[in-house]
C-alpha cells in the first residue's frame, strides 16, 4: 500500500553527494533489523531552471525547482525565491492561460511559451527507489539519483508515519530521534557530508506536507 502526506506531518529530506551507488545497499544492510514492512517503489524528478531576464536591481533569485514525487501522485511543485509557486496537478499539469482551460504539462509550457524566460539548467531523477516502514514508526524512502553526466549520490526521505497516533502522541520526539539514527548511520558508512533539511515553508498553509518537503529537497540539492 502506497503512503503519503494526507495530513500535515514531519519530514526531513538528506542528500550524501560522496556516496556510492553501493551505497544504498549498505544502509539497508544496516536498517534491515528495524524494518516493519517494505512499502511501495517510487520516484522523483527534480529539475532546476535559471530566468534569462535580466534584473539586476531587483533582489531575487534567478533560480525555480520543479519536484515531482510519484508517491504524491507525481503533482509537481514549484519553489521560486524561498517560497512556494504552484503546485500542479497529477501528471504536471496546469491550466492554459490563453487557452479554454485545457491542461497542458509544466515541460511543455516552459518549453514552448516560456522559454525565453526559464532556461532548464539541471535535471536530476531517482527511479526504482524504496520504501520501508519502520518499527519506530516513520516511513524511510531511498533512491539513486542521477544526471546527464552520472551518478549524483544517494537521497533518503523520511516522512512521520501518522496513521496509528493518537492527539496524545503528536508532540513526541520519536520522529526527531528517527532522523538523528538515519543521520548517524548514513555517516557510519564514512561517506562524507550528510546534508540535512527539515525546513518549512513559512507561507505554507493547509494540511498537506507536499510544499514543505519539496522545499527541503531543494534545500539539500539546490546548487
Amino acid at each position: 500500500m502506497q503512503q503519503t502526506g494526507n495530513s500535515k506531518g514531519r519530514t526531513a529530506v538528506m542528500f550524501v553527494e560522496g556516496a556510492t551507488p553501493a551505497t544504498l545497499t549498505a544502509f539497508k544492510d544496516l536498517v534491515a533489523n528495524t524494518l516493519l514492512s517494505v512499502l511501495d517503489s517510487w520516484s522523483i524528478d527534480f529539475k532546476t531552471f535559471r530566468c534569462q531576464i535580466k534584473t539586476p536591481d531587483l533582489p531575487i533569485s534567478k533560480l525555480m525547482y520543479s519536484v515531482t514525487l510519484s508517491h504524491h501522485e507525481k503533482q509537481t511543485v514549484l519553489i521560486k525565491d524561498n517560497g512556494l509557486a504552484v503546485i500542479t496537478s497529477s501528471g504536471g499539469s496546469i491550466s492554459g492561460e490563453d487557452t479554454d482551460g485545457t491542461l497542458e504539462s509544466f515541460d511543455s509550457l516552459i518549453n514552448t511559451k516560456l522559454s525565453n524566460i526559464w532556461n532548464q539548467r539541471q535535471s536530476i531523477k531517482g527511479t526504482a527507489g524504496e520504501t520501508f516502514l519502520t518499527m519506530k514508526g516513520f516511513i524511510v524512502r531511498v533512491v539513486n539519483l542521477f544526471s546527464s553526466t552520472g551518478f549524483k549520490g544517494l537521497l533518503v526521505e523520511c516522512e512521520e508515519y501518522r496513521s496509528h497516533k493518537t492527539p496524545d502522541d503528536a508532540n513526541d520526539d520519536s520522529f526527531e530521534q528517527g532522523i538523528q539514527t538515519v543521520q548517524q548511520l548514513l555517516e557510519s558508512l564514512d561517506v562524507g557530508t550528510v546534508k540535512v533539511s527539515r525546513d518549512t515553508l513559512e507561507t505554507q498553509q493547509g494540511s498537506s506536507i507536499l510544499p514543505d518537503l519539496a522545499f527541503q529537497y531543494v534545500k539539500v540539492l539546490e546548487l
